[in-house]
């Protein structure tokens, strides 16, 4: 047989217990040391330079943002301002033009032809814009599509315009132009529902409704602005709502100006609605 194996010493030394306690010991005490992490000025110097550097990304960002609105929107009025520049020349052209035929139709297919194209640009800027884009910038921009009968833009702008509407001026007059679009385009049912909501733009805006007089100017001109709308498809729901201009109008003082000028174009119309 050969030599016997001998037994390990599987105990520990007594010195390497305690120089293991000791180490334990000393973590704890340097732990207790630090105290709390917020008591800890490295890392809170290490939070701090993070937290700047996130808020210097953030301002700079939308410093940048900023500065494209401001460009998308120095570039939209630019457009809705030479398409408003081509609906006057195309208003002189007529009256340049109104005894040659021929000379007028080549005329408008040019001031048409650019107006299609700064009419789109228009509608590119003002969707690139977003949320950014104002009721009115983008009301003005949809009339300059259906200047060049892109209507379909056009509605698209003017529900934006609805949407976005600031007060009762601007809500109004979007739901007025979007009526007027959809009864052209011979959606009847889109078109009163829109004339109707223009009618409850104080509910949309109550706190706009603290003078009469301007209520009462609001509805007359909703009225009739559908009136002229509809006098050549319904002569018969002209003059109905040619009515409720006049109760309106009569509420009104004689000498208020936007009050006369609105009388006068009630009795053009009337005159146009009297073979009815």
């Amino acid at each position: 047989m050969g030599r016997p194996v001998r037994e390990r010493n599987v105990q520990a030394r007594p010195d390497a217990v305690d120089a293991l306690h000791r180490r334990i010991d000393d973590i704890v005490s340097f732990q207790k040391k630090r105290g709390p992490w917020y008591r800890d000025p490295a890392l809170i110097i290490s939070a701090s330079a993070f937290f700047i550097s996130v808020m210097t990304t953030v301002v700079s960002w939308h410093r940048t943002y900023q500065q494209d609105v401001s460009a998308l929107k120095t570039q939209l009025r630019a457009a809705i301002q030479q398409a408003n520049n081509l609906a006057m020349q195309n208003m002189e052209l007529y009256e340049k033009f109104k005894n040659d035929n021929s000379r007028l139709l080549n005329a408008a297919s040019i001031l048409n032809t650019q107006n299609v194209i700064v009419a789109k640009e228009a509608y590119s800027l003002a969707k690139a814009l977003g949320n950014a884009a104002s009721s009115l910038e983008l009301a003005s921009a949809a009339q300059a599509l259906l200047a060049s009968d892109e209507s379909l833009l056009a509605e698209d702008l003017l529900n934006d315009a609805v949407t976005r509407a600031e007060n009762s001026v601007s809500y109004a007059a979007s739901l007025r132009s979007l009526s007027a679009l959809q009864f052209q385009n011979g959606q009847r049912g889109e078109a009163n529902a829109s004339f109707n909501r223009a009618l409850a733009v104080f509910d949309q805006f109550p706190k706009e409704a603290n003078n009469q007089d301007y209520v009462n100017i609001t509805q007359a001109y909703t009225y009739l602005f559908w009136s002229s709308t509809v006098k050549m498809a319904d002569c018969g729901l002209a003059k109905e709502t040619l009515t409720k201009v006049n109760q309106y109008l009569a509420r009104l003082p004689p000498d208020l100006p936007q009050a006369d000028v609105m009388r006068r174009e009630a009795q053009r119309l009337n005159l146009d609605l009297s073979g009815c």
